[in-house]
C-alpha cells in the first residue's frame, strides 16, 4: 500500500491512500481501490478535499510504470524510497523523474524523454 502526503511549504496537511496504487493522469490522481479521482492540479496547485497544496510525497517503497491509456505499460522502474512532487515535477530518491506537461495533459520519463499518458506508483 501507498500513501501521498500533501503539503503547502513544510506542513503536511492532508494523506490519500492507503491505497494499492495511484495513477496520476490528465492533470488527476485516481485512487486505485475505487479508480475514483482523489486530487487534481489546478492553477499550479494540487487540489484535495477543496485544499490547494504546493506538492506531496509518497515515504512508502514503490515502483513507477507509465501508460499509454490504451494498454501500452513502460518498463518498471524502481523500488525507490521516496517521491516528491514539487508543483508538476516529479522526484525519486532525490533525483529529478518526470515532468508533466499541463498543455500536452502527458508525463514525461526525463532518462528516456518518452511521453505518456498516466504514471502509476504502486509497492513494490
Amino acid at each position: 500500500m501507498v500513501r501521498l502526503h500533501f503539503h503547502f511549504g513544510i506542513s503536511c496537511f492532508a494523506m490519500l491512500g492507503p491505497s494499492p496504487l495511484f495513477r496520476l493522469a490528465g492533470g488527476c490522481i485516481h485512487d486505485g481501490s475505487h479508480g475514483g479521482i482523489v486530487g487534481q492540479y489546478q492553477n499550479n496547485f494540487w487540489v484535495v478535499d477543496g485544499q490547494q497544496f504546493s506538492g506531496y510525497a509518497c515515504r512508502d517503497p514503490f515502483v513507477v510504470h507509465f501508460d499509454d491509456g490504451r494498454g501500452t505499460f513502460s518498463h518498471t522502474y524502481g523500488p525507490f524510497a521516496q517521491l516528491r512532487m514539487a508543483g508538476c515535477t516529479a522526484y525519486v530518491d532525490g533525483s529529478l523523474f518526470a515532468t508533466f506537461d499541463v498543455h500536452a495533459q502527458r508525463w514525461r520519463h526525463v532518462a528516456t524523454n518518452a511521453d505518456w499518458v498516466g504514471m502509476v506508483l504502486r509497492p513494490p
